[in-house]
């Protein structure tokens, strides 16, 4: 007697019936987000000159959307890499793709009085023995904060905004009869037939 075995694995009721292609609901506008059947999302939204997608993850909370995407998706960011060297105290600021960052302002212990400017090479040399707790950048009008560990020099990477891209970071959107609303921006999504 031969016996065959099909293992179903269980599938959260509150997911049940809401996969698939939605549209959004707008002459202005293009919108799609497709929610996958292994708990993946692919999002796509145009208007104008702007362009920008994102795949991530979503889940069910509380009978809420909630979508997060993969980390190479943010933007408008720094990611600091602390070291600890001698009395010397440096800060090194590149982009992603590793050029530096020329001109950026540096404000170290949030109180502004030593404010400090990236050379050609994106680099700062504070003075010998400087404490450093804090560091604001500020470069094109954005400002990106941090708190610093235990380290006196920094190499910093600048992830600046990208318009081809969205990061949601666990981002809530409302499920309502087989449409998923945007209270953030007031949108309709609608299941494709």
């Amino acid at each position: 007697m031969i016996f065959t075995f099909i293992s179903c694995g269980t599938i959260p009721k509150d997911t049940i019936g809401i996969k698939g292609k939605y549209s959004l609901d707008s002459k202005e506008a293009f919108g799609e987000l497709e929610l996958l059947e292994d708990f993946k999302f692919k999002y796509r939204y145009a208007i104008g000159l702007i362009d920008t997608e994102s795949e991530g993850t979503w889940t069910i909370k509380d009978n809420n959307l909630v979508l997060t995407s993969y980390s190479n998706y943010a933007a408008n960011k720094i990611e600091v890499k602390e070291l600890e060297t001698d009395s010397t105290s440096k800060l090194i600021i590149r982009f992603e793709d590793g050029s530096p960052v020329v001109m950026a302002n540096v404000i170290i212990n949030e109180d502004g009085t030593m404010l400090y400017t990236t050379d050609n090479d994106g680099k700062i040399d504070f003075p010998t023995n400087t404490n450093i707790k804090t560091l604001s950048v500020y470069f094109l009008g954005e400002t990106y904060n941090y708190t610093v560990n235990n380290g006196n020099s920094f190499i910093i990477k600048l992830l600046p905004d990208d318009l081809s891209k969205t990061y949601f970071n666990n981002r809530l959107f409302k499920l309502k009869n087989n449409k998923i609303l945007d209270k953030e921006y007031n949108w309709k999504y609608y299941i494709k037939k």
